[in-house]
């Protein structure tokens, strides 16, 4: 598959569901004049883009940092612990179950979610319990989770507003959302300063690669969160980057700085932790 056949046209934002969407960067790039969300419009079906996950090209190149992700999921282990010790834990879109594995041997009592065939069979073989379909077609008891992680899967979701109502409603009192999505911002500020009259400071969904839907930015965020009625307790760098130099870490701390002083930061990954409001 070279690319998407089949595209569909929204008629609302995808977040907030107001109607007064228009196009923010030529040609398939929306922004929601109310919650101010970026968003593609028009954009492939969802079964176009399970198709092209399938091919498995994502998850070979996975695999090929494997110490990478190894130590990643160990710093997001000891971060969710920071927050919840230990629990009843649902991960949205597990991938190919690297972190749902970790979190099972630190004592969790863990479940996930795949849209991919692939990645779940890629879980399964680790003895995984993962659940096939949409998130927000899944469902639990109410209040059943005391944490629900959903790491870099928000942005690739059809409806990430329905999606954080579905974890509002899972989780327990008091339990903690954990969210990590690229940073737009950072493209956008490259795109204003090096952007040589392109129109668009994101490329063209191609099959086979990452097929981010929604484009967050801090605020916009933390302002989804809170609308479905979340208390932000953190919003920060996601500290995803192999690269652990010395330069490199106290590039993150400054970020890090500016985040907890302003709830703006312009890194490439941004994470919010938030609990469900009591």
């Amino acid at each position: 598959m070279k690319s998407f056949n089949v595209t569909e046209t929204l008629e609302a934002c995808p977040a907030c569901g107001a109607r007064s969407i228009p196009v923010r960067y030529a040609p398939d790039v929306c922004r929601c004049d109310q919650c101010h969300l970026l968003f593609r419009n028009p954009r492939p079906t969802q079964a176009e883009i399970a198709a092209s996950y399938d091919q498995g090209d994502t998850y070979e190149e996975w695999h090929k940092q494997d110490a990478h992700y190894t130590s990643l999921w160990q710093r997001r282990i000891k971060l969710v612990q920071s927050y919840v010790p230990s629990g009843r834990l649902l991960d949205v879109g597990v991938g190919d179950g690297g972190f749902l594995a970790a979190a099972t041997a630190a004592s969790f009592t863990c479940e996930g979610t795949e849209l991919s065939q692939t990645g779940a069979s890629f879980a399964k073989d680790k003895g995984l319990t993962v659940r096939m379909g949409q998130f927000t077609d899944l469902e639990w008891p109410e209040a059943h989770f005391d944490a629900i992680t959903i790491w870099h899967v928000l942005e690739h979701l059809p409806n990430p507003g329905a999606a954080i109502r579905h974890a509002h409603k899972l989780l327990k009192p008091g339990g903690v959302f954990f969210v990590a999505v690229p940073n737009e911002t950072h493209p956008i500020l490259r795109h204003k300063l090096f952007g040589n009259g392109r129109p668009s400071p994101f490329g063209p969904l191609r099959p086979g690669s990452e097929i981010h839907l929604s484009h967050f930015q801090p605020r916009t965020l933390a302002g989804l969160l809170e609308r479905e009625h979340f208390e932000v307790e953190r919003l920060a760098v996601d500290d995803f980057y192999p690269d652990r130099s010395a330069a490199k870490r106290l590039k993150v701390a400054c970020y890090q700085a500016l985040a907890r002083l302003t709830r703006w930061h312009c890194a490439s990954c941004m994470l919010a932790i938030a609990r469900k409001r009591v």
